[in-house]
């Protein structure tokens, strides 16, 4: 799966909200128009002018504009501006000039966040139902009739005239009485999807529906109101990268688009190795969106929505999707092949309060880390999981042989980003996805936040500047302020039952405990070095150079290996044990003069998938205190005793 990038390069971030007003001044036709106005750097846009330039396209996207004006406006210290479209500057047309009936209709907005005529931001959305509240002034209905006129005098009678055409059918006699119901017959198949039908008249008031008055009298309405607006300021909400980037890949779609999730969910895909190659000994593992989702997702998959979470079913009443038990990917079962029934088969289910956290763990899971090795070797059993028990069990074995190099019986080859799979989040809460050294006994259930609280106590908790609700946000940064300022919401920890005495960012419960989690995860990279004591693991402080968890410790170890790769680390110490083809000569020399990479014991290697599992968990510890101290302290047992 493709990487996703830590920092984002939004163009800018629109909130859309449109009403029909008439105004009895010098405009009697406009449209109110908000937007949230974010620059390239992704930050809000505050107290700033900016210019814009507003079209109606007729027909289509691409459509004639039936009217264009330019405004200039001021965002508000949120970045929020508003405007009234038609009371511009007028390009061409005016509103009161549309024919609504003529539809569909389209706005286009321009927007330069400087304040001048240099666009650089551009949206077009389809106008639905809202604006066509202008044309429901007169319901496209005639007046009222004038009097019946006096009846003229008979004219001669002329010529009769050819039969003409057949007359249309007359009306449908009365109908007759019902019978009696027949059988239910078979579904049959779903027929293909109709044209979109004309926009029609407006025939109930807007805020029935739409209630974004605050002080309104209807909860419901305040509630999917707020809902609405919060998750557009969460992860889930990225339709480019999330959803188009990595959605329309069938393998990553359940978990990356709400087609592809509704399709494992409601298909009940499991995580299976169901192909295998007796000519190469290579398995395939098989968890992906079924081939009917899948005929859609190339086009334009939906990003993570309300009824991706949600039932959408009106008798449903907004029920969750998915509670159940999860079965873990990074466990899957062998269907085929030598190992044909064997796997760990491993299954989080956080009962607590009804299973809501396992709707999260589903997709916040590892996916499994498949061996590698090149060749064809039949034993080898090549693309298979890394199995972690043997890791775990057998850590004085050897598992890379430098000697030996890319080939067998080596199963894995490192490299720069041998990796884990980002989404660790719902395997450390739930206890179940690290090298577990040491006695079982160790990772017994022990922390409170894994056995009495849920990932929405904390992750949905009250909401507090761009944190909490459906924001899904424990932290984030106030970028209004220089430096940039960390905002943590703790209004999930200080209730009762859980932290009595409040948290804060300073309470000495959080400093303590990540002094703790800080310092043992440095003396775990400290401990994985190569003979001649150089560090096997890649540290920078830098967030310039692309390193998504450089500030997981404060001495910068970010989870990948120190190998030299030119582009993504031009200063790695130890050599790439295979180069690529886009490498220049001088390139593939310079590699070659560096150390050479390490004979790995699996206790060696095991360390270092845990010390990945605990930074891509985000948290440092948090989501599960005592299992996360259990895994580091016994990796630091392992590496001491192997003279490390």
């Amino acid at each position: 799966m493709k990487k996703i990038n830590p920092i984002l390069s939004f163009a800018a971030f629109l909130l859309i909200a449109l009403s029909v007003q008439t105004v009895f001044a010098q405009s009697p036709h406009s449209m109110s128009y908000q937007a949230v106005i974010r620059n390239n750097m992704n930050l809000l846009v505050t107290n700033a002018s900016v210019g814009m330039k507003i079209s109606i396209l007729q027909g289509s996207i691409t459509g004639n504009p039936v009217f264009v004006e330019t405004q200039t406006a001021t965002t508000n210290s949120n970045g929020l501006v508003s405007i009234q479209v038609g009371n511009g500057t007028p390009v061409s047309g005016t509103v009161a000039g549309i024919d609504w009936s003529a539809g569909p209709y389209f706005i286009k907005t321009e927007t330069d966040p400087t304040g001048g005529t240099a666009y650089s931001i551009t949206g077009t959305t389809q106008l639905l139902s809202v604006p066509y509240a202008l044309y429901a002034k007169t319901s496209g209905t005639p007046g009222t009739p004038g009097p019946t006129g006096p009846t003229g005098p008979q004219g001669i009678q002329g010529t009769q005239g050819i039969a003409g055409n057949t007359g249309p059918m007359g009306p449908s006699g009365i109908d007759g009485i019902n019978g009696a119901t027949g059988p239910i017959g078979p579904t049959g198949n779903d027929g293909p999807m109709g044209p979109q039908g004309p926009s029609g008249v407006l025939s109930v008031n807007c805020l029935q529906c739409h209630d974004h008055n605050s002080t309104t009298a209807s909860p419901s309405a305040n509630a999917i109101r707020n809902a609405q607006n919060e998750c557009e300021f969460s992860k889930h909400a990225e339709g480019i990268e999330l959803a188009v980037g990595e959605g329309s890949n069938a393998s990553c779609a359940g978990c990356h688009s709400n087609e592809g999730f509704h399709s494992v969910v409601d298909g009940n895909v499991a995580p299976l190795y169901s192909a295998y190659s007796s000519t190469t000994g290579r398995y395939t593992f098989a968890y992906a969106a079924t081939a009917a989702a899948s005929s859609a997702l190339p086009t334009m998959p939906g990003k993570i929505s309300c009824f991706t979470c949600h039932k959408g079913a009106a008798a449903d009443s907004m029920q969750l999707a998915f509670t159940g038990p999860v079965k873990l990917n990074m466990y899957p079962e062998y269907t085929v092949g030598p190992l044909a029934g064997n796997g760990f088969n491993k299954t989080a289910n956080v009962t607590q309060k009804g299973g809501i956290s396992n709707l999260c763990i589903k997709c916040h899971q590892p996916r499994p880390l498949n061996t590698n090795t090149l060749g064809t070797f039949p034993a080898n059993n090549s693309g298979a999981s890394v199995d972690y028990n043997d890791l775990a069990t057998n850590p004085t074995q050897v598992w890379y042989d430098s000697i030996v190099g890319n080939a067998y019986p080596n199963k894995l080859i490192p490299a720069r980003s041998s990796v884990n799979h980002y989404g660790t989040v719902g395997g450390i809460f739930a206890g179940l996805t690290g090298v577990q050294f040491g006695n079982a006994a160790d990772y017994a259930p022990g922390s409170t936040h894994a056995t009495s609280a849920t990932c929405q106590d904390c992750h949905m908790a009250t909401p507090t500047e761009f944190t909490g609700g459906h924001t899904f946000r424990v932290a984030e940064y106030d970028t209004t302020v220089t430096p940039a300022t960390k905002i943590m919401n703790f209004k999930g920890c200080n209730v009762s039952g859980c932290h009595n005495s409040p948290l804060t960012a300073t309470h000495a419960t959080m400093t303590n405990f990540k002094t703790e989690i800080n310092n043992s995860l440095n003396t775990l990279a400290g401990k994985l070095r190569t003979r001649n004591g150089t560090q096997i693991m890649a540290k920078e402080l830098s967030p310039t150079r692309n390193k998504r968890y450089f500030a997981t410790t404060t001495l910068g170890y970010d989870g990948t290996l120190d190998i030299y790769d030119p582009v993504n680390n031009p200063d790695g110490l130890l050599r790439a044990i295979t180069t690529s083809g886009s490498w220049t000569p001088a390139q593939v020399a310079y590699n070659a003069t560096l150390e050479k990479f390490p004979t790995l014991t699996k206790g060696q290697y095991g360390a270092i998938l845990n010390f990945q599992h605990i930074v891509k968990d985000y948290s440092a510890g948090i989501h599960n205190p005592s299992y996360v101290r259990a895994l580091i302290n016994n990796s630091i047992a392992i590496l001491t005793a192997q003279g490390f």
